[in-house]
């Protein structure tokens, strides 16, 4: 799969390379043995194989033994496309595919079988509709075929459906048949496909930028995959990366260097690379940018020339490396390379949006190297009125506020750590240059919504650098060869669900979160009552209850317009636009037919669950293409009161 920009490595996005050898100890069945028949049982071995990460073994031995053939039948024919697919050898599982006959397919399980492994050749050349259409010719069969079997298939179905949406930008129809996959995935009883099919979920979580799911299911296949197959470097390299960016960075760069044994091991000097750039993200987000800059230099010097796209990656990553050490004229510098270096096959998803914040981003950090901080706001002002959902845009807005703190604008350096606060908060991400913002997270702490004030107090304690400065340096490419097995460290400590650890105050009582006009703070929990006392409209989600004056409703059937009246009371002092309504209350989206009536309705019953029409004001942004906004009145007094759990729950 082509190789995308920062955050998502091609490690953590495709398969492995076909520059992979088969251990050498590995052979072929013996001459004596004869011809080897493709009988159920020795599809059924082949199939086991491949479930544990065996593909390169695989497609050598099937080579040896199938490869001379001049037709095959449908059951190995499907299964070699598979293997050479997932062992990197794409032109020959092309060239199988244009073999077959048209008439192969004949309605069975297998025949559902070839639609989803054209889906997954059509999806590498990014040819979308042939993609949908072989998806729709499989959801066919297995409907008629499958019903209460062949879950796997139906799993695979669903990865690759998801694939084609956030291909297509539709990132929330892609999340929602995600969720589908992980509950179907969850019925198989067969570890081994357990694990592969984990190793998919993982990289889709990714692509959907849910590092903390990823590393769930990434720790699932870790635990069953052979340590030293092609599969487990692709989970170590996924891992490595959703530890890095959700600020695990210790067991990030564990599971990075197990990534680079592995492919020293399988002598991929191009899979090499890509682990040693991973590593140096590892290191950047860790705030140790000087021992990143070693590792992407390794990865440079391992990738060729023809990888063109795995050369702009890593020229990304060490401009941005270059800006963080304040080096600003050897950053321009690699960034005229990296203007120079346009990705080959670009796909949808990377919309043109997306890449001008990317690169605006690295321009930014640049001038901020230079200390030209009236540059900085020039560059990102043209974009802070868009929904950019990316972890560029994140590094951008942080920039920016850093910038304008130094211009001395502490009201814009707020807002703009306000919106990089609720990117990180809504996909756990955490940010480098955490010395340098340290201002602006106290700055955070003193915000009206509750999230960025939950994501301040996260930032503020993941580890700093100092803390990792005992730590040997990235070993040299020899030294890897002798490591031991990779780590499968638990993540419970770093991925507990939301409320699962309870807060304690002075006094013993658990803590919570009111927000009130004034601000947000923590309370405990038998102080409620007075600290919400001078409230005329308190909303509890702890009970999910809402009392006017000395009347209590309850939420628990309106719990469609819980989540928007929450919303709304978190953002208070801005208001909503209309696509922020339909988002927070959930159903069908901006793009629907019918979402300005939506939104309309949506309002209209906030207002009568308050009993006041006035409670809900409709203003509008200045200038002539100004959003329309609903904030709460400016002398309504509200409380809101949360639970007190960790970012991003």
């Amino acid at each position: 799969m082509l190789r995308q920009p920062f955050p998502v490595a091609s490690l953590t996005a495709g398969s492995p390379s076909g520059s992979m050898r088969p251990p050498a100890e590995r052979r072929s069945l013996p001459p004596e043995f004869g011809e080897v028949h493709a009988t159920p049982a020795v599809l059924a071995l082949v199939d086991r194989l491949v479930a544990l990460g065996d593909t390169p073994f695989v497609a050598s031995w099937m080579d040896a033994n199938f490869g001379g053939r001049a037709r095959y039948e449908l059951p190995l024919a499907v299964r070699m496309m598979r293997v050479w697919r997932e062992a990197g050898r794409i032109d020959r599982a092309r060239s199988l595919l244009t073999s077959l006959a048209p008439s192969t397919s004949n309605g069975s399980l297998d025949s559902a079988r070839l639609s989803i492994e054209k889906a997954a050749l059509f999806l590498l050349e990014q040819r979308l509709e042939h993609v949908e259409a072989e998806l729709r010719a499989a959801g066919r069969i297995l409907n008629e075929v499958a019903r209460g079997g062949a879950t796997r298939e139906q799993v695979e179905h669903h990865i690759l459906s998801a694939e084609l949406e956030c291909a297509q930008g539709r990132r929330s129809q892609a999340s929602a048949t995600a969720k589908l996959a992980e509950h179907l995935a969850e019925r198989l009883d067969d570890p081994p496909s357990r694990a592969s099919l984990g190793t998919s979920l993982g990289r889709l979580c990714l692509r959907l930028r849910d590092p903390r799911a990823a590393a769930i299911h990434l720790r699932v296949a870790l635990e069953r995959l052979p340590p030293r197959s092609p599969v487990a470097l692709t989970s170590e390299a996924n891992m490595a990366f959703a530890l890095a960016i959700t600020g695990s960075h210790l067991e990030a760069r564990e599971h990075a260097h197990a990534a680079i044994a592995i492919a020293t091991e399988l002598r991929a000097p191009g899979l090499q690379a890509d682990a040693y750039d991973i590593l140096g993200v590892a290191e950047l987000l860790a705030d140790r940018p000087m021992v990143a800059l070693d590792a992407i230099d390794e990865g440079l010097l391992l990738a060729s020339e023809q990888e063109r796209n795995l050369r702009r990656t890593l020229t990304l990553h060490r401009t941005l490396a270059l800006a963080i050490l304040g080096r600003a004229e050897n950053a321009r510098d690699w960034f005229g390379r990296l203007e120079r270096l346009e990705p080959i096959g670009a796909t949808r998803e990377d919309s043109s949006l997306e890449h001008e914040i990317a690169m605006a981003s690295l321009q930014a950090r640049i001038e901020e190297a230079d200390r030209r901080f009236s540059d900085v706001l020039d560059l990102v002002r043209p974009f802070g009125g868009s929904s950019a959902d990316s972890y560029f845009a994140g590094l951008m807005w942080m920039t920016a506020a850093r910038a304008a703190e130094q211009s001395g604008d502490s009201q814009a350096a707020l807002e703009w750590v306000e919106s990089a606060s609720l990117l990180g908060h809504k996909h756990g991400w955490v940010y480098p240059d955490r010395d340098r913002s340290a201002n602006l997270w106290s700055m955070a702490l003193r915000s009206g919504d509750s999230r960025v004030v939950r994501y301040a107090e996260h930032v503020l304690t993941v580890p700093d650098a100092a803390s990792m400065a005992s730590m040997p340096p990235p070993p040299s490419r020899l030294s890897l060869l002798s490591m031991g097995p990779p780590s499968t460290r638990s993540l419970e400590r770093s991925m507990e669900p939301p409320g699962s650890s309870i807060e304690l105050g002075q006094s013993g009582e658990a803590l919570v979160y009111v927000t009130t006009p004034v601000g947000v703070s923590r309370v405990a929990l038998c102080d409620i009552k007075q600290n919400t006392a001078s409230a005329n409209l308190v909303v509890d989600t702890l009970h999910h209850m809402l009392r006017i004056g000395d009347r209590e409703i309850s939420l628990e059937r309106r719990r469609a317009l819980e989540p928007l009246v929450v919303a709304l009371l978190r953002r208070a002092r801005e208001g909503l636009s209309g696509d922020d309504i339909l988002r927070a209350a959930g159903g069908p989206g901006p793009e629907s037919a019918d979402a300005e009536h939506r939104v309309r309705v949506l309002i209209s019953r906030v207002r009568e669950l308050f009993g006041d029409p006035g409670a809900i004001e409709r203003v509008r942004d200045a200038g002539e293409h100004g959003k329309t906004r609903y904030r709460v009145a400016g002398n309504l007094q509200f409380a809101l009161v949360e639970p007190l759990y960790s970012v991003g729950g």
